[in-house]
């Protein structure tokens, strides 16, 4: 059974709380935004995952936080033309590689090839649920600040 772990959300977390202060380039026209999914496999108590971290520059982007109104409605009239949106993001560079540890081991994550952004691993990594993880993104000058995360693995 392959399910996202709850790592995802927290390495997503963290990377956008990096995210709110682009100190790196200092760049004006968005902020550097990191991505991640943490895919794992269990079966006969033996338990893998699978990360692919992306990490991209976004203007005016809008995150779920505790600041939001709940329990709010809104009647207005659809109108399919309505505003035009950017579903585009420019990829960044994080370094030439992430540093993932877990259960013991350490494993690196690459860029598979120029076309696909995310940064992954040439296998399945292998992990105890629970376990803590930890990720170390060297940075880029010139894109994502270098940063480290400490996080959790799907229970």
């Amino acid at each position: 059974m392959t399910r996202p772990s709850v790592v995802s959300l927290t390495v997503l977390a963290a990377v956008a709380a990096v995210a709110a202060c682009d100190f790196s380039t200092g760049d004006t026209a968005g902020s550097p935004y990191g991505v991640g999914l943490i895919s794992t496999q269990g079966s006969a108590g033996a338990y893998t995952m699978s990360p692919a971290i992306a990490f991209y520059r976004v203007s005016g982007a809008t995150l779920v936080n505790s600041a939001v109104t709940r329990d709010t409605c809104v009647e207005t009239t659809y109108s399919p033309a309505g505003d035009t949106i950017a579903t585009t993001a420019p990829a960044l560079s994080a370094g030439a590689f992430i540093v993932l540890g877990v259960s013991g081991r350490t494993d690196t994550l690459r860029h598979s090839n120029t076309a696909d952004p995310y940064y992954r691993s040439s296998g399945a990594i292998p992990f105890s649920p629970g376990d803590s993880m930890t990720i170390a993104i060297p940075g880029d000058g010139n894109g994502f600040p270098a940063s480290s995360f400490k996080a959790g693995t799907a229970e």
